[in-house]
């Protein structure tokens, strides 16, 4: 077994860290980590912890979205953007069904459900 990151790859002696298509269907891209070493396997842990918390959604811990380079603070901003990345690969096989459009109506509703529960909760202005 070898000690490189996961999703970690060498080109011409330079690292990359290399989401799969399940990945890069929730955003993530491409990141050059610099020449190959300790300091580029460490930037590609990071994108690996970054990629634990989106792959988790809801249910990554406070110590993982830290551990990510997310300020606590941020946990349920985080933690949104990861669901939200899943709902769009998840509706992504109907975008040229015939269910297309019963899918966006209920999620319509769902916006406007959102939008009104933090409205009550003055998360957002008025």
């Amino acid at each position: 077994m070898h000690d490189r990151p996961r999703y970690y790859v060498v080109k011409r002696g330079r690292g990359y860290w290399q989401p799969t298509a399940p990945m890069r269907a929730l955003g993530f891209y491409s990141v050059p980590c610099g020449p190959d070493g300790p300091e580029a396997h460490a930037i590609a842990q990071q994108w690996n912890a970054k990629w634990e918390v989106a792959r988790e959604g809801h249910a990554a811990s406070d110590a993982a979205i830290t551990a990510a380079g997310f300020a606590l603070e941020q946990a349920d901003e985080v933690r949104a953007h990861a669901i939200l990345g899943h709902m769009e690969a998840w509706a992504e096989p109907f975008i040229n069904s015939s269910a297309a459009a019963y899918l966006a109506k209920g999620m319509r509703r769902l916006a406007r459900d959102l939008e009104q529960a933090a409205q009550r909760c003055g998360a957002l202005a008025a």
